[in-house]
């Protein structure tokens, strides 16, 4: 593994120039990944079949859309703008898959879904009763209460299971392992950690322990290794993990993660490995978070891929292992060429990173040397593009269990 990843950096500018010049100063220097042709064509080939792929889908949406709408008089216009959201909704349901037992919960308490209730959405007129997974898609009022109703639910269960003792978050059925990380059973600091009563009412309306969120946050990677226990807090409303070591001599200097639970993201805010740091724990962190992240109902990772010669370099470091964003082309200033060949392509503006990639090596070459700071996304669905993007890179490195053994 290169030994660009003992210097793996995410930052905010948010957290403050002092903080960037004082880190940057410490990186002496900066070897980026290496690839070699194979590893090109195959990054290429893969963001090419998924280009393809997104824009044929794209083509059968519009081909639904237009028989929709042949098929739908127009006195009815406001009525099928509010079904076709609503099976927007649907659709975003399936994508995300159902929280843990709410298949039993609809058995137990609404006949699976299908009991008739009192309609209070706009449609109550022409249908004054309808079933309780219907008006949940129409009557957000509605749909808070039938969640909160899920979770005294849900907490009754693990009670009466667990002989009332609290059981945390089910594993999100809808996310398989694909890496097989192992986490620590325990943490050495873990009953140390204090939570002020903001922190601990978050974790626990959501069922996540703090156990979860460590692993979430990458600390199984790192444990065992010499650095103060994390700090738990809110911070604007996120949830925030966070430890600091800088200028230590600890392999894990700067750690620094915000979670949103209710929008299922998750932002890798800040990252700094020491000198000293092993050849592949950046990657190996990565990873464990990825699992973990999918585990927990996560559904995206997003961070500042940010550019300060020499010590920040995630612009180009974080495309290559599966992150996408926007291309900032108003700083950028993107090449004539290019934009007629991402046209071509079918794609349409923004132009992002990834369909940048696809292009080849000349213009992976032009944006290491002329990119930015951009805010990056990581899809953490089973088939989107960061997932197989990054499975190639682990396979190509020799798989995580060689991660586990050089780190």
């Amino acid at each position: 593994m290169s030994p660009w990843l003992q210097r793996i950096a995410l930052s905010s500018p948010g957290r403050g120039m002092l903080g960037r010049i004082l880190i940057a100063k410490k990186a002496k220097e900066h070897e980026e990944i290496k690839l070699d042709q194979e590893d090109m064509d195959l990054l290429i080939r893969i963001r090419e079949a998924y280009s393809k792929h997104l824009r044929e889908k794209a083509q059968e949406e519009k081909a639904k859309e237009r028989e929709r709408t042949r098929l739908t008089p127009a006195k009815n216009e406001i009525h099928f703008a509010a079904w076709r959201r609503a099976e927007e909704v649907e659709e975003e349901g399936k994508s995300s898959g159902p929280p843990p037992l709410w298949k039993e919960f609809l058995e137990a308490n609404y006949n699976g879904g299908h009991k008739k209730v009192k309609n209070t959405s706009k449609t109550k007129g022409k249908h004054p009763e309808v079933r309780v997974t219907t008006l949940m898609k129409t009557d957000k009022v509605f749909m808070r209460k039938i969640m909160e109703e899920y979770h005294r639910w849900v907490k009754e269960q693990e009670e009466e299971g667990e002989g009332g003792g609290q059981k945390t978050k089910t594993e999100s059925p809808s996310a398989k392992s694909v890496f097989g990380v192992s986490y620590t059973k325990e943490y050495s600091y873990e009953d140390k950690i204090k939570l002020d009563k903001r922190t601990a009412n978050y974790l626990k309306t959501h069922q996540v322990s703090v156990k979860d969120l460590l692993d979430a946050a990458g600390f199984s990677a790192i444990e065992g290794q010499p650095y103060n226990r994390p700090f738990i807090h809110m911070d604007d409303g996120n949830l925030t993990v966070e430890s600091n070591l800088y200028d230590t001599g600890a392999p894990v200097q700067v750690v620094c993660r915000k979670f949103d639970f209710d929008k299922k993201n998750m932002k890798n805010d800040t990252l700094l490995l020491g000198g000293n740091a092993p050849k592949g724990l950046g990657t190996k962190l990565l990873t464990s978070q990825i699992e973990k992240a999918r585990q927990l109902g996560m559904m995206t990772m997003t961070c500042e891929a940010y550019r300060d010669d020499p010590g920040f370099v995630g612009y180009k470091v974080w495309p290559r292992l599966g992150y996408d964003g926007p291309i900032p082309v108003e700083k950028t200033g993107l090449p004539q060429k290019y934009q007629e060949a991402l046209a071509q392509a079918g794609h349409e503006q923004p132009w992002r990173i990834q369909q940048l990639y696809a292009l080849g090596k000349d213009a992976i070459d032009w944006w290491d040397e002329h990119g930015t700071t951009f805010k990056a996304e990581f899809d953490l669905a089973d088939d989107s593009m960061s997932m197989k993007l990054f499975e190639a890179y682990i396979k190509k490195k020799g798989g995580y269990e060689k991660l586990v053994a050089s780190a």
